[in-house]
């Protein structure tokens, strides 16, 4: 085989070796349909489930008991999307702040997870202007007033598994001076490396979210 026909041969099933790599299903949609498919799996819904309803309903004795709490799961089980759609049940959006009264809160914790980390996220889903602005006991001060006066009755944690030490004691003063039950979201970890923990420093952590 001359070296042009090898060279050809080879770009054919390169190409051939390329497409068998892609879905089958797509290789048989037209660019119309499988535009529609990336579309609709782009698409930010929720389909409520029964343990939904079950959970809700745990939400709502406890913060009528006014008991703290933690829910865990595995990580992608559309815990935390069910906890937000919880809070809009009971709480609408104007623009970027939510109408008053917000009787439940959801703050999500993205990284690390210290004490000025937690009041930021809980001062940015209330749409507060000074979220990010002052000392760490300016934001505790500005996000326990801002509780109080939003008529807050239960406060949701999402990605509890990143709260340190100090930020758990936070929400453990919340509850106890303001007695706003807060209920932990996360992941099996949280439940099984955090709460269990022996050491004397988490005793107070655990016997609190029980």
């Amino acid at each position: 085989m001359s070296e042009t026909n090898l060279a050809s041969a080879n770009l054919e099933f390169q190409k051939s070796f390329d497409a068998s790599l892609q879905p089958a299903e797509e290789l048989r949609r037209s660019p119309e349909t499988q535009a529609e498919v990336e579309r609709i799996g782009k698409a930010d819904t929720y389909f409520t489930l029964d343990r939904d309803t079950e959970l809700f309903d745990w939400l709502d004795d406890q913060r009528d008991a006014k008991l703290c709490g933690y829910v865990a799961s595995a990580t992608g089980s559309g815990l935390l999307k069910a906890s937000q759609l919880y809070r809009t049940q009971y709480v609408k959006r104007r623009g970027t702040l939510l109408e008053i009264p917000a009787t439940v809160i959801y703050a999500e914790i993205h990284q690390h997870g210290g004490p000025t980390d937690l009041y930021c996220s809980i001062m940015e889903e209330i749409g507060h202007p000074l979220a990010h602005v002052g000392t760490l006991r300016d934001l505790r001060s500005r996000a326990w007033g801002t509780l109080k006066g939003y008529g807050v009755k239960i406060l949701i944690v999402g990605n509890a598994d990143y709260l340190t030490l100090e930020a758990f004691n936070e929400l453990i003063d919340v509850f106890t001076k303001l007695r706003i039950p807060v209920i932990l979201v996360g992941t099996y970890y949280l439940d099984d490396n955090i709460l269990e923990r022996k050491s004397l420093p988490y005793v107070r952590v655990h016997d609190s979210f029980l």
